[in-house]
């Protein structure tokens, strides 16, 4: 409760660093336990801790600005991570890991620091998000996610659990050797939840994918909204494809559900789109989509090339789409 820490710390050849605690198990009461790589442990909560701007936190394999691994029943809350968190595998501005069943509310991945992977997986909060695990009402609000070999997001860079209420804002966001990316997490996986997630204003998405979304690149599980917030920012696109498939919230829907997303604003000028849609880009095999609108503008640079699809829902659609809406709708391509 209420740590800092004011210097750097770790270094390139350990696994499981945090710049409060390794494993976030804690000292509870008896029958109160968990078991990690067959140790018993007793569960922990991390609440009201902060990172100071400057400091540094490295490691090789789970490293985070707060916890290196949030094991099944920790909690971390309210805490604060303005450190710079580098490694070289699942690398996280509050922690590296979820694993189990877990919940961080109220994280803060802060201003100019810099989290990044020099290979898979690094996340604002959180470098994977785990079956069962909930991130819950955290913000990431500037810096640099980057990965060097594989996924990042500004909340989480792959989420199998659950994303909800989340933010992110004036954040770069780079990710090399994969396909997907996205503002609050690039791969939703099956079975996983992304929930009134708002992408904020100031984010840039660059490196070699060719799927993007404002919520998420790719979505195997499910996408909704249960208030009545709309998606008003986009991210800025910068990457090396010239056929892009970029949806107002899910690059592509593949088997998911998209549920009650409403999208307004405008896309304009842009090039190297082959599928655009106002709320999806691509909506494949099995994917659902329902009660979803658009209102806005779609306006390429230049004139439409051959194939290239563009639509105020889904740009290409392979499957259901169910009670949405287009309303004040302008498409010039």
């Amino acid at each position: 409760l209420n740590c800092t820490l004011a210097g750097s710390m770790g270094s390139a050849t350990q696994d499981c660093v945090g710049g409060i605690v390794s494993l976030n198990v804690g000292s509870g009461g008896s029958g109160d336990t968990i078991t990690y790589n067959d140790t018993q442990y007793a569960r922990g909560t991390v609440t009201a801790c902060s990172t100071k701007s400057g400091t540094t936190v490295t490691g090789r394999r789970n490293v985070g600005g707060v916890a290196g691994i949030n094991l099944n029943g920790g909690q971390l809350s309210a805490n604060t991570c303005s450190a710079n968190v580098t490694g070289a595998m699942n690398v996280g501005g509050v922690t590296g890991a979820n694993a189990g069943t877990l919940t961080i509310t109220g994280a803060v991945s802060d201003a100019s620091r810099t989290v990044r992977s020099t290979g898979t997986a690094a996340g604002g909060i959180v470098a994977e998000n785990a079956a069962k695990s909930t991130v819950s009402q955290c913000s990431t609000t500037g810096g640099t996610i980057s990965g060097s070999d594989g996924y990042a997001s500004g909340i989480a860079a792959e989420n199998r659990g659950t994303i909800s209420t989340c933010t992110v804002a004036n954040t770069k966001i780079s990710s090399l050797g994969v396909q997907e990316s996205g503002t609050v997490t690039a791969v939703n996986h099956p079975g996983a939840v992304i929930e009134n997630c708002t992408p904020g204003k100031g984010v840039t998405l660059s490196g070699e994918a060719t799927v993007a979304g404002a919520l998420t690149g790719m979505n195997y599980g499910t996408v909704r909204r249960t208030d009545d917030a709309v998606i008003s920012e986009q991210p800025v696109l910068s990457f090396s494809s010239r056929s892009l498939t970029v949806g107002g919230a899910v690059g592509c829907n593949s088997g998911g559900k998209v549920q009650k997303i409403a999208v307004v604003t405008s896309f304009k000028n842009f090039t190297g789109y082959k599928y655009l849609g106002g709320v999806i880009g691509e909506n494949a095999a099995k994917g659902t989509v329902t009660d979803c609108s658009f209102s806005g503008e779609i306006s390429q640079h230049t004139s439409a090339s051959t194939g290239n699809c563009y639509g105020g829902i889904v740009g290409r659609n392979n499957a259901r789409l169910t009670d949405n809406e287009v309303s004040d709708v302008t498409i010039d391509v």
